[in-house]
C-alpha cells in the first residue's frame, strides 16, 4: 500500500502561496477573526492588527501603493498605543511634542508609517536594514524589514546605547508630489508626521534646493507662519 503524501518542500510554499496566508488576512481583519483564522494572530498577540509585524508590513504596503485597503484602514478612528514603526513613542507617545502621540487613531498611525516608508531618502550610516519572515510559522511568508543600529553591545542584533539611533532623511520628488496621495493626506493633517515635514524641510535647506518646492504645496506649507512657528519651537 502507498500513499501520497506532499513534501514539506512542496507543502510550504503551497501553504504560503494561500490566500490565507495573505499578510492582509492577519492585519486588515479584527484581532478576533484573526485569530480565529490564524492560530499564532489574534488579538495584541504576535500577528494581531496592532502587532509590530501588521503596523511595518502595513506601512510598507501603502507606503509603495495606496490602495482601497489602505483608504479603509485610514479612517480607523479607535486610539492605539504604542506606534512600533516609527519613533512616535516619547511624552505621551508623542512624535512631535507631548499630548500628539496617545490621541493619534489606528489610522493616522497608518498614514505616518505609510509616509515614513514612502518618503525615506536614506538611513544614517550606522545603521542597517534587517529582514524577517512577517510569520515565521508559513513557509513562503513575505519578508519585512527595519532599521536597527549597528554594534558590539547587542551581539549583532543593533546598538543598545540610547546615543546610537538610526536618524532617517526624508525627501520627495518635485515632479510628482502634489498628485501623491499619501503626501496630500499629511498635508491636510501634517501634525501627526510634522517630525517628517521638518526633516524634509531641513534635508531642503541643508542641501540648498528648498527653491524647487516654491510652487508645491508642501512648499506652501513650509513657508506659512503655522509651520513657522512649529520648527521654530
Amino acid at each position: 500500500m502507498s500513499f501520497n503524501y506532499s513534501t514539506i518542500s512542496n507543502f510550504g510554499p503551497n501553504a504560503g502561496m494561500s490566500s490565507q496566508n495573505d499578510p492582509l488576512t492577519y492585519c486588515v481583519v479584527s484581532g478576533l477573526d484573526s485569530g480565529f483564522n490564524h492560530t499564532i494572530g489574534g488579538g495584541d498577540s504576535l500577528l494581531g492588527p496592532n502587532s509590530s509585524q501588521c503596523q511595518i508590513f502595513m506601512g510598507a504596503y501603502c507606503g509603495n501603493k495606496w490602495d482601497g485597503i489602505c483608504e479603509y484602514l485610514s479612517n480607523e478612528n479607535t486610539t492605539v498605543f504604542p506606534n512600533t514603526v516609527s519613533a512616535c513613542n516619547g511624552p505621551m507617545g508623542s512624535c512631535a511634542g507631548p499630548g500628539i502621540g496617545n490621541v493619534l487613531t489606528k489610522g493616522q498611525f497608518l498614514l505616518r508609517n505609510a509616509a515614513a516608508d514612502r518618503f525615506l531618502a536614506y538611513m544614517s550610516g550606522n545603521c542597517v536594514r534587517v529582514y524577517e519572515s512577517f510569520d515565521p510559522t508559513v513557509a513562503s511568508s513575505p519578508m519585512i524589514s527595519k532599521w536597527i543600529p549597528t554594534g558590539n553591545s547587542c551581539s549583532g542584533f543593533g546598538n543598545c546605547n540610547a546615543p546610537n539611533v538610526c536618524i532617517p532623511v526624508y525627501d520627495v520628488d518635485v515632479k510628482t508630489i502634489d498628485d501623491d496621495i499619501v503626501m496630500n493626506k499629511i498635508l491636510s493633517q501634517w501634525g501627526i508626521a510634522s517630525d517628517i515635514l521638518i526633516n524634509i524641510y531641513n534635508n531642503r535647506i541643508r542641501t540648498r534646493r528648498m527653491g524647487e518646492l516654491a510652487d508645491t504645496k508642501i512648499g506652501k506649507l513650509f513657508a506659512s507662519s503655522q509651520f513657522q512657528k512649529a520648527i521654530k519651537g
